[in-house]
């Protein structure tokens, strides 16, 4: 089935001059390039990419837990609290400080499955945990995510994660649908 997703070029990769070698991965797994944008995302942006609701802030806050604990990492070392909520919402913090630290390149990509796809092309959100061949476990420089408060782990990329997601959130916080071409 055709889909939509999007995909983001965050700051690290930009500044690592990656940005053509990444796209090109895209375009050689046959992916249309519907939309593409490079800019500095402003705070509108940002607030409506990243959801709010306390599920989403939970299940970040349990997953970074999770990552703590296989790292050895007590969380009261780099936060004020062990609830997975508060956990969350500092990393959901951190990720909105690390959009705003430079250009990033926002994209939408349209093919088949093209959610499923373009993550496995990706990779783990965790660098170290990256596969090679995946754009993360081919370029990432294999460094583990900083484990500070107000620090988000750079990992140079990110794409949707459900169909939903890409089409009722993160599409439209980065583009209008005047923004996306749909012909070929």
């Amino acid at each position: 089935m055709n889909e939509e997703t999007l995909v983001l070029i965050k700051p690290d990769a930009v500044r690592r001059k990656l940005v053509g070698a990444i796209i090109q991965r895209f375009e050689q797994e046959g992916f249309r390039i519907i939309g593409l944008c490079f800019l500095v995302p402003n705070r509108f942006i940002i607030e409506n990419h990243l959801p709010r609701d306390a599920a989403w802030v939970e299940h970040l806050g349990a997953k970074t837990l999770e990552s703590y604990h296989e790292q050895g990492i007590s969380p009261l070392s780099l936060h004020a609290s062990a609830d997975a909520y508060d956990v969350g919402n500092d990393i959901r913090k951190s990720i909105f400080h690390y959009y705003m630290q430079g250009p990033m390149v926002a994209m939408v990509l349209s093919g088949e499955d093209a959610v499923s796809r373009v993550r496995a092309m990706v990779g783990h959100t965790l660098p170290w945990k990256a596969t090679p061949g995946t754009i993360r476990g081919d370029f990432s420089l294999g460094e583990q995510c900083e484990n500070t408060p107000g620090t988000a782990c750079v990992n140079m990329i990110h794409a949707s994660d459900s169909v939903d997601s890409a089409l009722w959130r993160e599409i439209p916080a980065w583009f209008s649908e005047s923004d996306l071409v749909f012909s070929s």
